[in-house]
């Protein structure tokens, strides 16, 4: 007999041919026009650095205890100082408690985020 096909492999079975189909797109890679099911960024900030704008994302799956290393991630990505990650974190936090519904999506001037939480 073949082992192959015992025990751990079965799990897999329903979701494998759905997700890895060759006849159709998958949905969730196609990007932000999929509206369907979970959204891809719990929050979003389209961000003026002052020299370029840039995207601060949270994602669904992730927490307010993920915001400083997001924020680090995201200065560090777009070669900005660390000096802005205080009040980055706070603006987060900020834009989470005031939020009516996810996902939240915002625009702003890291300068002004600066004077108002850092």
């Amino acid at each position: 007999g073949s082992p192959q096909k015992t025990g751990s492999g079965q799990g897999y079975e329903s979701a494998g041919p759905s997700s890895v189909s060759q006849t159709g797109a998958v949905p969730v890679d196609l990007g932000p026009d999929d509206d369907a099911g979970v959204p891809q960024d719990l929050i979003s900030v389209e961000l003026d650095l002052g020299f370029a704008t840039a995207t601060l994302s949270v994602s669904p799956w992730q927490t307010r205890s993920d915001f400083e290393e997001i924020v680090h991630k995201f200065l560090e990505t777009n070669k900005v100082r660390p000096v802005f990650a205080e009040a980055l974190v706070k603006y987060l936090e900020a834009v989470e408690d005031s939020a009516e519904s996810f996902p939240a999506i915002e625009t702003a001037e890291l300068s002004d985020l600066y004077c108002r939480y850092g």
